[in-house]
Parts: structure tokens; C-alpha cells; sequence
């Protein structure tokens, strides 16, 4: 799911008050199931009533307990509930916290990594996410800036060369 999708299905939950951990599936689901106007183009939410699922039961749980307040205990907190993998996990732990102990591994950040050397071709975020985020974040530190610049740039950046990518292809046939 595109970046840009994800924001305007976040507002549009924060704006309709269905992030308090009280809101049905239902509610949710009814929520996620307008089309989205992403870049000008109508974009649909997918696999609606599974997310809704799994987001209703998550806020419930988070407003019903104790939520670690450290970075990577709360990482490790969301991905032990049901549809929350370290990808989603981080991004909010990120959003929430504005923490640089945690890293966003994406596919650009990936691609970006492998072009670097900070990743060699095997690298799999499925199987190995937290070892590459570890890498990731030694490289920030090497070059001392933030984590969370670093991959907003490099995510930016890759995701741009992809659409000028697209475009000459496009071109070309």
C-alpha cells in the first residue's frame, strides 16, 4: 500500500473519531470502503474487512493496557498482535514516538540498501527484519544523522527514480 493511501486512510479514521479504541470493525470497515483521493486519482483501500479486523482489535488492546513507552519494547509490543508486522510496527512506533532506535525497511529503503552495499542480494526483510534494520542503523550512525532522515530521504528518493523509471518505459513502448 502506497505511503500516500495509508496517511489518508489514517486522517480520515482520526477525523471520523474511530481511533479510540471503541470503534466496531464495523464502524471502521464503513470508514475504509470510500474510495481515497490519492495524487488526483480515486484509489481504493484493500482488504478492508481483514484490516478492520485486525485494527479494531489492536486499538482496543492498546487502550485497555499499559503501553510501553520505549521504542523497541513498544515495536515488539504491536507485532505481537494479529496483522501487525516490524514494517507497520516501526511506522508507528516512529509516527508515535519519533524514534530513531527503530528503522523503516520498505521497498525502496531495501532497494536503496542493496544498491549501497548495505545489503547484499539474499537480503529479505520477511525473514530477516530486524538483523537489516540493525544494519540500517549502524549505517546512520556511521554517517551520524538520524535514522528517521535517512530513510525519509532514501525512501523519496528511490520512490522517485521508480516513477521516472515507469515514465521511460512507458515511453520507450
Amino acid at each position: 500500500m502506497p505511503a500516500e493511501l495509508g496517511l489518508a486512510a489514517f486522517e480520515r479514521l482520526k477525523s471520523g473519531c474511530l481511533l479510540d479504541g471503541r470503534a466496531s470493525p464495523e464502524a471502521i470497515e464503513d470508514a475504509l470502503s470510500e474510495p481515497f483521493l490519492v495524487t488526483g486519482k480515486a484509489r481504493k483501500y484493500r482488504f478492508i474487512r481483514q484490516k478492520s479486523r485486525y485494527l479494531s482489535a489492536a486499538l482496543s488492546s492498546l487502550a485497555s493496557r499499559d503501553v510501553p513507552k520505549e521504542a523497541v519494547a513498544l515495536r515488539d509490543h504491536l507485532t505481537s498482535m494479529n496483522g501487525i508486522g516490524p514494517k507497520t510496527a516501526s511506522w508507528i512506533v516512529r509516527n508515535h514516538l519519533g524514534s530513531d532506535d527503530i528503522a523503516i525497511l520498505d521497498v525502496h529503503i531495501i532497494r536503496a540498501g542493496k544498491h549501497m552495499g548495505i545489503y547484499d542480494g539474499s537480503a529479505d526483510p520477511n525473514r530477516h527484519y530486524y538483523l537489516m534494520e540493525s544494519k540500517f542503523l549502524e549505517f546512520c550512525t556511521a554517517i551520524e544523522e538520524p535514522a528517521s532522515l535517512v530513510d525519509a530521504i532514501m525512501w523519496d528518493y528511490m520512490r522517485r527514480l521508480g516513477r521516472v523509471a515507469r515514465i521511460s518505459e512507458e515511453v520507450v513502448h
